[in-house]
């Protein structure tokens, strides 16, 4: 098991922090390009490699997730359609894993099956986004990155349009 925390900060035109255990020590670095259409995030290690990318498009009214690992895997993350609960299906060659979560605490879950291989944890009364990600299998441990960024990025999205 491993307990990861993100923190962005309040005021930001692109995204750019650290993902770090709970020692404060980073594993990864988010940095999000400046684009008008869509959304594209690069995610490396401590190194500076690249891990994976994650590029946000749309079909039909939701948006879908392509993200990219280093050794050309592709995965694409579905927001599905569900009253009061988010719910994303992950498409990966030979199975499906799927997450669901309370948009209002803004908790989720990654599930194989049945398994939860992982959960986000919003932090409440915090300066920023923070969160918590706890990962059971760390086999899952890029994905269940990739997932919390594609998360954080819906409800981002989300709040300003119901904002405005």
């Amino acid at each position: 098991m491993q307990k990861l925390y993100i923190q962005q900060a309040v005021f930001k035109l692109t995204d750019h922090y650290p993902i770090v255990k709970e020692n404060q020590e980073a594993v990864y670095y988010v940095d999000q390009t400046f684009q008008f259409v869509g959304k594209f995030y690069t995610v490396t290690d401590t190194n500076g490699e690249v891990v994976f990318t994650l590029e946000r498009g749309f079909t039909f009214f939701f948006p879908v997730y392509t993200i990219t690992f280093a050794n050309g895997e592709t995965i694409t993350i579905r927001n599905d359609f569900s009253w009061f609960r988010h719910k994303f299906t992950i498409e990966i060659e030979g199975f499906v894993l799927n997450v669901e979560g309370d948009f209002l605490a803004h908790n989720y879950s990654l599930y194989n099956e049945q398994i939860e291989l992982a959960s986000i944890n919003k932090k409440w009364l915090s300066w920023g986004d923070t969160y918590e990600i706890t990962i059971y299998d760390e086999t899952f441990m890029d994905l269940s990155v990739a997932v919390l960024i594609a998360v954080d990025e819906l409800i981002d999205t989300q709040s300003k349009n119901s904002s405005s």
